[in-house]
C-alpha cells in the first residue's frame, strides 16, 4: 500500500494495529514526502530521517502496540526534545539541545510515536515569522505561531503535529493551511518542558486531518475516551459574530452564514447570541495579560541578549513593562467573570460557531495574520476546534471555529464530528 502519508491518523493507526501495514511503510512514505516538499515549504527547523528510523527500530524492539505506535509526529520547536535542538525560533537558542523531553513529548514517545522532527515556529511563539510557507500558496503566510506544524500536516508530510496557543497560534494556522486544529481547555495537558510565554493563556493543541483523530491523541496524553460517542438529541449551536465581525472579509462572513443555514437544514438548531461586552473589552484583556506575562517570561533574554531579539518581541516586552499591576489584575478579573458566565451559556448550547480568522491567508510573509477571532476564547480558557470547510475566492482555505464549554472537550469533539459529517455535503460558492 502506497501514499500512507496521505491517510488520517485514525485510518493509518487502524491499518498498523490490524497488521495490514507495517510502521516502516508509513515512516518511509512520510520521509519521502518531507524530502520532496521541504525545500519549498520549510515546515521543519530540524529533520533527520536516520534519527526517525532509529526511533522506529527501538519502538519495534519494545513491541508497543498503542494507537500511536510507529506514527511520525511533528513537534513544535518550543517543546524540549532530548538530544535534539529546541530553538524556540530564536537566535539565542539556535544551538540549544535539551537533555530531557517535554512531558507531552515524553508521553507520545512512551506510546510508541516517533518524533519526525521539530516544526518551525515564530520567535518564542510570538509574531516574528519563521521560514514556513503556506502549503496552498508559497507567497502567503501559513499563520503563526505553530506554522510548521499546520503546514506539515496540510502538505501530507505527517498525520499529526503538536502546537500551542497563547492568542491564536493553533486555530489561525489551521485555518490558513486548511487542516483540523484543536486548542484544548486551558490546563488540560502539562506544559512542563514547553517554552512558556503567558501562564494564564498558554495551551497545548494538535493538528490533524479529521476530528476523530483528536480522540487518539487525547487518549494517549490524558486517558480521555478513545472513541467518539454520538451526542443524544439535536445539537444546539449558536452563531457568535463577536464585536469584531466587521473585520472578517465578505467571503468569511458569507461562509459562516451559509454554514449555519446548511446545518439548520440538517436538524441542527442554530441561534445567534452575543458573548462578552460589545466594546471588545475581553480582547483587550487578553492583550493586556499576554503583554504583562510575556515580558516577564522573557526578562532574562531581554536583559542579556536584547541584540538577538526581534523588534516585535522587544516592543511587546516594553509594552508589558508599561502595563501596571492594577491593569493586569483588572484584566484577569474580567476574564474570570466571563469564564463563570460562560457556564450559563453552555447550559443552553452545545457549541458556538464563530470565525477562525478574518478570511483567507493574507499575501506576504512579513506577518502571520491577525488573531482577532481567537483572543477571547483563549482568554476564556475554553476548547476550540477549527474545521476546514471550503476555499475562498483566491483558492485558499476557509473554515469555521467551534467553541465548547470549559473542560468539556470531549463533548465539543463529539459535536464537531457530527458537524464535520454534515458539512461533507456542503458546497460553497463565494459571491
Amino acid at each position: 500500500m502506497s501514499n500512507l502519508n496521505e491517510l488520517s491518523l485514525k485510518a493509518v493507526s487502524h491499518l498498523i494495529q490490524s497488521g495490514t501495514v507495517q510502521p516502516r511503510e508509513l515512516v518511509s512514505d512520510c520521509i519521502a514526502r518531507i524530502e520532496l516538499c521541504e525545500e519549498e515549504l520549510k515546515a521543519f527547523t530540524t529533520f533527520d530521517p536516520e534519527r526517525v528510523f532509529d526511533q522506529l527500530t527501538e519502538v519495534e524492539r519494545q513491541g508497543n502496540k498503542s494507537a500511536l505506535f510507529g506514527v511520525p509526529v511533528g513537534i513544535k520547536d518550543i517543546m524540549e526534545t532530548a538530544g535534539m535542538r529546541t530553538t524556540m525560533g530564536s537566535k539565542i537558542y539556535r544551538d540549544y539541545v535539551p537533555q530531557r523531553d517535554a512531558v507531552c513529548v515524553s508521553a507520545l514517545k512512551t506510546a510508541g510515536a516517533l518524533v519526525a522532527g521539530k516544526t518551525e515556529t515564530t520567535e518564542f511563539a510570538y509574531y516574528y515569522p519563521g521560514r514556513t510557507r503556506n502549503p496552498h500558496a508559497p507567497d502567503h503566510t501559513p499563520g503563526g505561531s505553530s506554522m510548521g506544524s499546520a503546514a506539515a500536516v496540510s502538505r501530507m508530510m505527517i498525520p499529526l503535529a503538536l502546537g500551542t496557543q497563547t492568542a491564536g497560534s493553533v486555530i489561525r494556522p489551521a485555518a490558513y493551511c486548511g487542516v483540523t486544529g484543536y486548542k484544548a481547555s486551558h490546563g488540560s495537558f502539562s506544559l512542563a518542558g514547553v517554552c512558556g510565554f503567558a501562564q494564564n493563556l498558554d495551551t497545548l493543541g494538535f493538528f490533524v486531518r479529521k476530528v476523530e483523530d483528536l480522540t487518539t491523541v487525547r487518549h494517549t496524553l490524558s486517558g480521555a475516551p478513545a472513541e467518539i460517542l454520538p451526542l443524544s438529541g439535536r445539537i444546539r449551536a449558536a452563531l457568535v459574530k463577536t464585536p469584531h465581525w466587521e473585520m472578517a472579509d465578505a467571503s468569511q462572513q458569507q461562509l459562516i452564514e451559509d454554514v449555519c443555514r446548511h446545518l439548520q437544514g440538517h436538524q441542527i438548531e442554530i441561534s445567534e447570541i452575543d458573548v462578552g461586552p460589545s466594546d471588545g473589552a475581553l480582547t483587550q484583556a487578553q492583550i493586556t495579560i499576554m503583554g504583562y506575562e510575556g515580558c516577564r517570561s522573557l526578562s532574562a533574554e531581554y536583559a542579556n541578549f536584547s541584540h538577538l531579539l526581534s523588534d516585535q518581541i522587544k516592543a511587546l516586552i516594553e509594552q508589558g513593562q508599561q502595563t501596571t499591576h492594577t491593569a493586569y489584575l483588572e484584566a484577569i478579573k474580567l476574564g474570570n467573570i466571563w469564564q463563570k458566565k460562560m457556564r450559563s451559556v453552555f447550559k443552553d448550547y452545545d457549541v458556538l460557531i464563530t470565525p477562525s480568522a478574518p478570511g483567507e491567508a493574507p499575501q506576504g510573509l512579513d506577518s502571520t495574520g491577525d488573531p482577532i477571532f481567537n483572543r477571547v476564547w483563549t482568554l476564556l480558557k475554553v476548547p476550540c476546534i477549527h474545521l476546514p470547510v471550503a476555499f475562498g475566492p483566491n483558492g485558499l482555505p476557509l473554515g469555521v471555529q467551534l467553541i465548547g464549554a470549559f473542560n468539556q472537550d470531549d463533548r465539543l469533539i463529539r459535536a464537531a464530528h457530527q458537524i464535520q459529517e454534515v458539512l461533507a455535503e456542503f458546497e460553497f460558492v463565494p459571491n
